[in-house]
């Protein structure tokens, strides 16, 4: 990292489940959340957890998932000499989803079937934070980077450049991510409701809203769905209170 800058915590995938990656973070005194291997000594955790451990996942809306749950445990690998914990995440497979328990059975090391849940497990020393808060943390490091890359490549125009000259392809790029940027401004400006909205959303929902224009008594009435009328006038309200820094 250049002078000056450092990292405090760390969000990692099933990749920097390694001792000298655990190592290096709890040595440096930086947080982290690793999605762990299901190997057999994790296994065994989860073996020793107990029904009555289990609490449900809490929303950041304060509600309780009604098929989620977690718990934490203490773990050790055999060559990190502190110990951490293990935030374990289990979701109920309904009876009759057959077809989503076999996808899990056949899945790769980072879950595992048994009894109708599946498991997956986060390896952090994050202690200030609930199990819940934990799996929400780590959960942004898709929210924040790959979906990030996904809205702009597929929303924006950004996954083929237009030609084979460089000048004109870094222009385009460079309009590409900065219609983005405004994009995600306006989103964090609108109603809390917008917030995940992709731009195809907000297009159909907010601009290209069906409407019927009647003419009678020589004026013009546009009408529209009470609901998207509704929702169009906070979205505006929201807009035209945001103050403009020139």
């Amino acid at each position: 990292m250049p002078d000056g800058v450092s990292v405090s915590h760390v969000r990692i995938d099933a990749t920097g489940c390694q001792a000298a990656v655990i190592n290096h973070a709890i040595d440096s005194g930086m947080g982290f959340a690793v999605r762990a291997r299901m190997d057999g000594a994790v296994k065994e955790t989860l073996s020793g957890i107990q029904d009555c451990d289990w609490r449900p996942l809490a929303y950041r809306d304060s509600r309780e998932s009604d098929t989620e749950q977690v718990c934490r445990t203490l773990h050790v690998m055999t060559k990190t000499p502190q110990t951490f914990a293990l935030v374990v995440q289990r979701k109920r497979i309904e009876d009759d989803d057959n077809s989503q328990l076999d996808i899990f059975n056949n899945s790769d090391d980072e879950t595992v079937a048994r009894e109708r849940y599946v498991y997956r497990v986060i390896a952090t020393n994050l202690d200030e934070l609930t199990d819940s808060e934990v799996v929400h943390w780590y959960n942004q490091r898709g929210e924040t980077r790959e979906n990030k890359l996904k809205e702009l490549r597929s929303d924006f125009a950004a996954a083929r450049l237009p030609c084979g000259d460089f000048g004109a392809n870094v222009a385009w790029f460079m309009l590409s991510s900065k219609a983005y940027n405004l994009f995600a401004l306006m989103r964090m400006v609108l109603p809390i409701w917008w917030s995940t909205a992709r731009a195809p959303t907000v297009r159909l929902r907010l601009s290209d809203v069906a409407a019927q224009i009647v003419c009678h008594a020589r004026q013009r009435t546009v009408k529209v769905n009470a609901f998207h009328c509704q929702k169009i006038d906070e979205a505006l309200d929201q807009i035209r209170g945001f103050p403009l820094l020139i």
